[in-house]
């Protein structure tokens, strides 16, 4: 069965604000699958939102010497 999570947790878990995920849905950008209840209440799959964090998340920088070669 699928779980679902409220958008202010989506939102809070991918660092934005709950405005930022509201204006996504609306572009058709951000997490699939969500679902509305009711008038203001909005449930997102967890495994969407998964998904979409681990495809957006940036790349860790990777380790560069300090200095330079030789030094």
């Amino acid at each position: 069965m699928t779980r679902f999570i409220p958008a202010r947790e989506v939102a809070a878990m991918l660092g934005i604000q709950s405005a930022t995920l509201a204006r996504w849905r609306r572009d058709g950008r951000g997490p699939a699958g969500w679902v509305k209840i009711g008038a203001t209440l909005v449930l997102y799959p967890v495994d969407s939102v998964q998904s979409f964090s681990s495809a957006h998340t940036p790349n860790q920088p990777t380790s560069q010497p300090v200095g330079g070669l030789g030094t």
